[in-house]
């Protein structure tokens, strides 16, 4: 099977670059497999959520979409979607650069024993996204929410995708996200910090 890989580059703060990278079933007759219904699902939903980020961030999803092999894992060929706008934040004021939230994609594929989830971080996000006890506002749980349901119900076929479990192997896996989560506290990337 063959999987489209998206990404979308995050930069203008401090720590960034940053990626966000979200995979679809590309396999001939799938619903939505196309690598522009893939390109467009990953736009709309950061369109979506972009007054919820500081108005510096600035996000460009890769018009050159991967195609790749899910049981090995390889690059096997590219697509070229249509050329998109890149998406602003439209929140100003001060922010932290490392906290943001978190979609939990979750699935009903198992592998060795456990249940495949993917995450997906929205980091920064702007100040006015935060309540007065430090975890995010009603206003922007649900606006997460309502975006994430979207991109999971649009015809792109959106899936978490399991790498081979070394160099060489041939186990990599997707399973298709039935649900998501959205949790009412922040969350923290680490891997961005100066």
């Amino acid at each position: 099977m063959t999987l489209h890989r998206v990404k979308a580059e995050w930069s203008g703060f401090s720590g960034a670059p940053g990626y966000s990278v979200f995979h679809f079933n590309a396999s001939d007759g799938a619903a939505g497999s196309s690598a522009t219904d893939a390109h467009k699902a990953v736009h709309d939903f950061f369109t979506a959520i972009q007054l919820r980020l500081p108005s510096i961030v600035r996000i460009n999803v890769q018009r050159t979409v991967e195609r790749i092999d899910e049981a090995s894992g390889e690059l096997v060929g590219f697509e070229d979607a249509p050329s998109l706008a890149t998406i602003s934040g439209g929140m100003s004021g001060g922010f932290s650069s490392a906290t943001g939230a978190c979609i939990t994609w979750v699935t009903d594929g198992v592998r060795n024993g456990r249940r495949i989830r993917g995450r997906t971080f929205i980091v920064p996000l702007g100040s006015g996204t935060y309540d007065t006890d430090g975890t995010l506002n009603q206003l922007a749980l649900d606006n997460l929410r309502t975006a994430a349901a979207a991109l999971n119900d649009s015809f792109a076929g959106l899936v978490v995708y399991s790498r081979p479990s070394g160099p060489g192997a041939t186990d990599g896996q997707f399973a298709l996200v039935q649900s998501l989560r959205v949790t009412d506290k922040t969350a923290v990337l680490r891997s961005r910090r100066d």
